[in-house]
């Protein structure tokens, strides 16, 4: 085992707490042993998420009945080209077709809109996911995070021997891996945020073979004789 010199090791204890993660919900009490910064890291997530514009990641699903789902497949991607989205995903079949577009987020009402003239809408579903508070924290860490690293750096270039050097280069590399791991989640998140997802799904309509309609045709003598409207 690699042994730190008196010289270092009180900076890298230092450090070592705020290396950590940010830890679940705060209890009532909080002992004198509860690190400074991360209690105030937890305190800016949630003053910074109330103040903030919500971030919400919008999903809409839309199934459409037309007689040409082929020429409203079509329409669908140049839609979403025109307003300046891109076509994820698509499949193509003789009575069904299913495409996923993502499209501005500030248009997505509009193309909502747009995409249901193509056909009778069957389904319409749309959710909403707020990760406001998720991106906040994750940009307090990334910023704590890099602090870190510039500390770790500083102390990097005091080492006066291999043994200081590599327990300070694995903590380096720790929390620089930490770093490129909460970019990658926030730009992920942003991106989701910035372009909302629309599944669409146009199919022909179900119309009935010669039994359907003998069965139609008792159904609706059947309500006559029951309900006058």
């Amino acid at each position: 085992m690699h042994r730190i010199t008196p010289r270092l090791a009180p900076a890298i204890l230092v450090l070592l707490p705020l290396a950590c993660g940010r830890p679940g919900p705060a209890s009532p009490e909080l002992t004198s042993t509860t690190p400074v910064a991360t209690v105030a890291a937890a305190r800016n997530t949630d003053a910074r998420a109330a103040t903030r514009e919500r971030m919400v990641i919008k999903t809409a699903e839309l199934t459409l009945i037309t007689d040409e789902p082929g020429d409203g497949f079509c329409k669908a991607q140049q839609m979403a080209r025109q307003m300046g989205g891109y076509t994820l995903d698509a499949s193509r079949g003789d009575e069904r077709q299913s495409i996923t577009l993502r499209v501005p987020e500030a248009r997505f009402e509009e193309a909502l809109r747009r995409l249901g003239k193509l056909g009778k809408v069957d389904r319409r579903r749309i959710t909403g996911k707020d990760v406001t508070g998720e991106v906040v924290d994750l940009e307090i860490r990334l910023s704590n995070a890099q602090k870190m690293r510039e500390r770790y750096l500083q102390l990097l270039a005091r080492a006066q021997n291999v043994s200081e050097a590599v327990q300070v280069q694995k903590e380096l590399e720790r929390v620089t891996a930490e770093i490129e791991s909460m970019k990658g989640r926030l730009s992920l998140l942003r991106n989701q945020v910035s372009l909302a997802t629309i599944r669409v799904t146009l199919r022909t309509p179900t119309r009935p073979g010669p039994l359907g309609w003998v069965f139609y045709g008792l159904y609706r003598g059947v309500k006559w004789l029951f309900v006058w409207d």
